[in-house]
C-alpha cells in the first residue's frame, strides 16, 4: 500500500473555524479509498495508485479572491469558484486500468521530495474556498461541514484524473463522491 503525506494550509482567517486534522483525516480516507476501489464496469475509469511510490497531496483552505485568481489565471474564468484541484501527475493507460505519471504543465511538475529518507510523488493541491463552502451549505441547506467534505473529496477525486464534463464521467464522479461521503458519515469523520 503506499504511503500518504497530506499537508494543509489554513488562511489564517480560517484556522480557528476549521480543524486541520479532520481536514487531513477527510484527505487520508479519500485518497486511500482509491487504493482498494474495485469498479465492475471497465468503461469507468479506475486510477491504480502504485504500491512502489509515496504520494504528497495538498490542501489549501482560502478565500474567494484567492479562487477567483486562480480560476481567472488558470482557466479563463473571473469568477469565484468553490473548489479547484491542480494535479502534478496525470493518467495513463496502464496494465489492469490506469495509472499516474508526472505531468509536463508549465503551471506544475511533480517532482519527488525528500522526507525522513522517503520519496515523495507530488500528487498536486486542492484549493477550497472557505465562502464558497458556506453559502453552498447555506444554499443547500446542510451542515458546513458536509459541504467542506463533499468539496474536499471532488477536489482529490480530480488529482485522480476523475472528471465531469461528460455524463457518463460525471455519473462516476458523483457515485465514488457519494460514495466516499457516506463511508465518512458512517466512520464518524462527518
Amino acid at each position: 500500500m503506499a504511503k500518504w503525506k497530506i499537508e494543509s494550509h489554513i488562511l489564517s482567517q480560517y484556522s480557528e473555524l476549521l480543524n486541520e486534522q479532520w481536514l487531513i483525516a477527510i484527505a487520508q480516507f479519500t485518497t486511500e479509498s482509491q487504493e482498494s476501489l474495485h469498479i465492475d464496469d471497465p468503461n469507468e475509469s479506475h486510477f491504480l495508485v502504485e504500491n512502489i511510490a509515496n504520494y504528497e497531496v495538498s490542501i489549501v483552505i482560502a478565500d474567494d479572491e484567492t479562487l477567483t485568481q486562480l480560476n481567472r489565471d488558470h482557466l479563463g474564468e473571473d469568477s469565484p469558484t468553490d473548489v479547484l484541484a491542480f494535479p502534478f501527475l496525470v493518467p495513463v493507460i496502464k496494465a489492469g486500468g490506469w495509472g499516474l505519471e508526472p505531468s509536463m504543465s508549465e503551471f506544475a511538475n511533480a517532482t519527488a521530495i525528500s522526507e525522513d529518507d522517503n520519496s515523495y510523488l507530488h500528487m498536486g493541491e486542492v484549493i477550497l474556498s472557505y465562502e464558497r463552502a458556506i453559502d453552498q451549505a447555506r444554499d443547500h441547506n446542510q451542515e458546513f461541514k458536509n459541504e467542506i467534505a463533499l468539496l474536499l473529496v471532488h477536489g482529490i477525486l480530480h488529482l485522480f484524473g476523475y472528471d465531469h464534463a461528460e455524463i457518463q464521467e460525471q455519473k462516476t464522479m458523483w457515485r465514488l463522491q457519494e460514495s466516499i461521503v457516506n463511508e465518512l458519515g458512517t466512520r464518524g469523520i462527518i
